[in-house]
């Protein structure tokens, strides 16, 4: 009994430090139209601008073809510096991952499941939260993503914008939410390709406000 008393609160440590964390980047996120983004990089451990930035950051067209790539994207994703974005921009995932492929030596799982979560945002016509999972170089890859539809001055849609938490290094805590999510039916199996190692879930909240009244 004692055991799944420990069990069930680190459970919920961790998925306070996780909505702790979304919230801090969505305020963050709200703000970047008022700065250049090409200039700003964002430490999420300092919650400042910084060289070194903790947070994935990219934009694609309505073909899903990227315009915008921030360092940690670069890589994290593709393991090149961003000296070299010019070679990925104007270029969708399933084109660049055979390259990536060619030049590393690696594996990496990802692909047309990345355009399914693009997809799936600009249907929805609205900010969606996503956990894409697969494997680069044989290692499990986990990012805790947000995409938004994005709209140009003229409030024209024109594409999508996201960021991501690399969640890699929490494998065994970020299975554990998400087999209970799946029960709760907070988390929802998006893509159609179940054993190629790939993965991607659906994010929501549950109905349950606190209507004045709070858990004790």
């Amino acid at each position: 009994m004692k055991r799944f008393f420990s069990a069930s609160k680190e459970l919920k440590d961790i998925q306070s430090q996780l909505m702790e964390q979304q919230s801090t980047i969505n305020s963050y996120i709200s703000k970047l139209d008022s700065v250049d983004r090409n200039r700003v990089e964002w430490c999420t451990v300092h919650g400042r601008e910084c060289k070194s930035t903790g947070l994935l950051m990219w934009e694609k067209d309505l073909n899903h073809r990227y315009t915008f790539l921030n360092t940690r994207h670069c890589n994290d994703f593709y393991h090149i510096s961003l000296a070299d974005v010019r070679d990925m921009i104007g270029k969708t995932d399933a084109e660049l991952i055979p390259d990536f492929i060619k030049r590393t030596g690696l594996e990496n799982t990802f692909g047309t499941m990345c355009v399914t979560t693009d997809q799936y945002t600009l249907d929805k016509n609205e900010p969606c939260r996503f956990w894409e999972l697969g494997y680069i170089g044989g290692k499990i890859f986990i990012l805790d993503v947000t995409k938004q539809p994005l709209y140009s001055k003229e409030h024209v849609l024109i594409g999508t914008r996201s960021w991501a938490i690399n969640n890699s290094a929490k494998e065994c805590e970020v299975k554990a939410l998400l087999e209970l999510f799946l029960k709760t039916g907070e988390a929802v199996r998006l893509d159609k390709q179940k054993g190629k190692k790939i993965a991607a879930y659906l994010i929501t909240k549950n109905t349950n406000p606190f209507n004045g009244v709070f858990p004790t």
